[in-house]
């Protein structure tokens, strides 16, 4: 068993832990908070972070490089955005809260010391609906054999995921339970009547119990 949790790792990304200036680490296993994010993304060989990018600039348009910037005794990100006035330069700490939760669960995942279970939780949160649905399907994309596990109470998360691979939790008697979905909420989301997202906004999607 304590083999097993040692090969899970959860991520709950605090942007302004990503945004600071950081201390530089020789660590290559990313902090479930991104507060080296900076040392994980430095420690990627370029082609991982070359895809990295390309990814973020899926999610956020107009990314076009990721640098690691020293200054004084620390570290940062330095971004390139094209932008309608050309190609400007932003610190980390300049980038929104969803571009910085984005760019930390990519790092994460592409990690050279990648757990067997990746946990993220609640990628919904400061991401906007078209740059989540983008990055639900980079996530269902990645080639490196992690297995991951999103926890959300996000509809369009929900709706992005085949519904065989969703679970639904829930607590009863002072415990947490989890189940697949039931077979009665399946049925009509396989006819195509209703969807996953639209069965858990109706307080619907019902474990198989």
């Amino acid at each position: 068993m304590s083999t097993a949790l040692r090969k899970i790792q959860t991520v709950e990304v605090n942007p302004a832990k990503v945004g600071d200036l950081q201390e530089p680490s020789s660590t290559q296993e990313f902090e479930p908070d991104g507060s080296n994010v900076v040392s994980v993304f430095e420690n990627l060989d370029s082609a991982h972070r070359r895809d990295l990018v390309e990814e973020l600039a899926a999610i956020v348009p107009g990314i076009a490089s990721i640098e690691p910037t020293r200054l004084a005794d620390r570290q940062t990100l330095r971004f390139k955005q094209r932008t309608q006035s050309g190609i400007r330069e932003f610190y980390a700490k300049q980038m929104s809260d969803g571009t910085l939760r984005a760019l930390a669960i990519l790092v994460a995942v592409m990690q050279q010391t990648a757990p067997g279970l990746l946990v993220i939780e609640e990628p919904e949160v400061a991401i906007h609906l078209g740059a989540l649905r983008t990055l639900v399907d980079i996530l269902q994309s990645q080639p490196n054999g992690a297995q991951i596990l999103i926890t959300t109470h996000s509809a369009d998360i929900v709706d992005a995921l085949p519904v065989d691979s969703l679970r639904v939790v829930w607590t009863q008697d002072d415990a947490s339970h989890i189940a697949p979905v039931s077979e009665h909420s399946k049925e009509p989301v396989r006819r195509g009547l209703i969807t996953p997202g639209e069965l858990l906004r109706a307080d619907a999607l019902d474990p198989a119990i």
